[in-house]
C-alpha cells in the first residue's frame, strides 16, 4: 500500500523502491486503534525500515502466529529489537485505564518494557488514559497529544 500511495501522490520520497522509502521514513507514521492498533505492532515487527513514528492504540502485540501472551511476545519483540539496523524510530502504545483491552496491554507493555535495553526504552512512550474507554474520543485525545509531538509545527 505505501508504494502505490507514494507513486501516486507528492510525498517526500524520491523513488517508491525500498531504499527511496527508507531515505524519506523520517516522514511516515503508521499507526492504528483496535485491531489496527494490532496492525502496528505487526508491520514494526515485520519493516521497521520504511517507517519512523508509531502508534498502537487500544492494540495488543501479537506475534507472527497471533500469538497474544504478554511475556513470550516481549521477548520476540526484545530480541528483534536487538538485530534491528537502524534503531531510529518512535513507538507509542495508548490505552485507556477503562478500555476493554487495558488488561492485555498493560501486561504486555509491563513485560516488555522490562526486558529492553535502557537505551531502547525511551524510544517507547506508553500512554494511559485514566477512564479511558475503548472509544473514537479516546483515540482522538491520543492522536491530539501524540502528533503535534512527532510532527511539528513550524512554519
Amino acid at each position: 500500500l505505501i508504494p502505490a500511495v507514494e507513486s501516486r501522490y507528492t510525498t517526500f520520497a524520491n523513488n517508491v523502491d525500498y531504499t527511496g522509502l527508507k531515505e524519506s521514513r523520517n516522514h511516515r507514521l503508521v499507526g492504528g486503534f483496535s485491531l489496527g492498533g494490532i496492525a502496528t505492532w505487526y508491520i514494526f515487527q515485520k519493516i521497521p525500515s520504511i517507517q519512523n513514528f508509531y502508534i498502537s492504540m487500544s492494540g495488543e502485540c501479537w506475534d507472527e502466529n497471533f500469538n497474544a501472551d504478554a511475556n513470550m511476545v516481549s521477548n520476540k519483540l526484545t530480541s528483534l529489537i536487538s538485530l534491528m539496523d537502524d534503531k531510529n524510530y518512535l513507538f507509542y502504545q495508548c490505552v485507556g485505564t477503562k478500555d476493554s483491552r487495558y488488561k492485555k496491554v498493560n501486561d504486555f507493555m509491563s513485560s516488555f518494557l522490562t526486558k529492553i535495553p535502557y537505551t531502547e526504552k525511551r524510544k517507547f512512550r506508553y500512554m494511559i488514559k485514566e477512564n479511558g474507554f475503548h472509544s473514537y474520543k479516546s483515540a482522538w485525545e491520543f492522536l491530539y497529544n501524540i502528533i503535534p509531538a512527532i510532527f511539528p509545527y513550524d512554519f
